[in-house]
């Protein structure tokens, strides 16, 4: 165990040492456009307060094209104001916070798979030392946040479907309200366990075990529902507002389902699957790594299981999104 916390310590310092390199250059290198965007949106929420409609001054007047809801933008206006950062500097260390308060969901994710204290840290310096998260734990952009939200709604929802305490309902509104309202798409994968786990449970679970049957109608009618009306009423409102721009309809909601979902025979084209498998071994894991950690998983039966969820939760997503995770 004091190992494996070592080695994770001295992993998150070797990130930290190398996300550090041009933290002062106002320079946003990579996905450029996103994230001057976020940037520019910040500097209006300084200028002129929180506003839902708030200001993105790229396609002319009205001005308003809401994307997400501005909770990033928000505390990134309020770091600033504590600490006298400039927008870059400021955004990039909400992004590390938010990061690292996704770790410790992570770690607590790893713990309740019955990973030991060692071994849960050593899980995460894969995660440390991912290119993805290496470059979005630093970049003027949503992406820490709602990755973090998250998976903190997971953690909760799993802990409540554990023991059904209160408590952890709690964990699961907060964390689930802020991922559902940041960034939905990051927050669909990680529903994707707990799909997983609720048809299993719906198909082979005590169907007249009164206890039982309760706790799945508050997984349904007090998280699931609430949190996908809330979504999309958000979704709603951002589409009133960008209807009133004459040249930011492209931007509805309407509009990017092609961009976001892609067509049914892109799934079946050959290329586009190759492309993906470039992308997870660029971006996420070589395949070497993977292909033992695999084989690992696979040759122990207790975390089969585990192993099912996670690949599912990583392919199914892709397969929902595919154009988005293809782009």
């Amino acid at each position: 165990n004091l190992v494996g916390v070592g080695v994770l310590l001295g992993a998150i310092t070797v990130a930290g040492f190398w996300a550090s390199r041009g933290w002062e250059s106002p320079g946003l290198s990579g996905h450029e456009f996103r994230q001057a965007q976020t940037a520019l949106t910040i500097q209006s929420m300084q200028e002129g307060g929180f506003r839902m409609d708030y200001a993105t001054p790229v396609l002319g007047k009205p001005w308003s094209i809401p994307m997400e809801f501005p909770l990033y933008q928000l505390l990134v206006v309020k770091w600033i104001d504590l600490t006298g950062q400039d927008i870059a500097q400021g955004a990039r260390t909400v992004s590390v916070i938010c990061f690292l308060v996704g770790l410790v969901a992570f770690y607590r994710l790893l713990r309740m798979a019955k990973f030991s204290v060692g071994g849960s840290c050593l899980a995460l310096v894969m995660v440390v030392f991912s290119p993805v998260y290496l470059f979005f734990s630093r970049t003027v952009m949503i992406e820490s946040m709602a990755w973090a939200s998250s998976a903190w709604f997971l953690w909760g929802l799993l802990k409540f479907r554990e023991c059904g305490a209160g408590k952890y309902l709690t964990v699961v509104w907060f964390s689930g309200v802020i991922a559902v309202l940041v960034k939905p798409t990051t927050w669909a994968a990680f529903c994707l366990p707990w799909a997983i786990l609720f048809l299993r449970d719906l198909l082979w679970g005590r169907r007249r075990d009164g206890e039982f049957l309760k706790r799945l109608a508050i997984e349904v009618l007090g998280i699931g529902v609430p949190l996908l009306i809330l979504g999309f009423a958000w979704v709603a409102y951002a589409d009133s507002v960008k209807a009133q721009n004459p040249i930011a309809h492209f931007l509805l909601s309407s509009e990017l389902r092609g961009f976001n979902f892609g067509s049914l025979s892109m799934r079946f084209d050959g290329p586009n699957w190759l492309a993906l498998g470039e992308h997870w071994d660029n971006a996420v894991m070589p395949w070497p790594v993977l292909m033992i950690g695999l084989a690992i998983a696979l040759w122990q039966a207790a975390s089969r299981w585990v192993l099912a969820m996670g690949f599912g939760a990583f392919l199914g997503i892709q397969l929902v999104f595919f154009n988005l995770y293809l782009l």
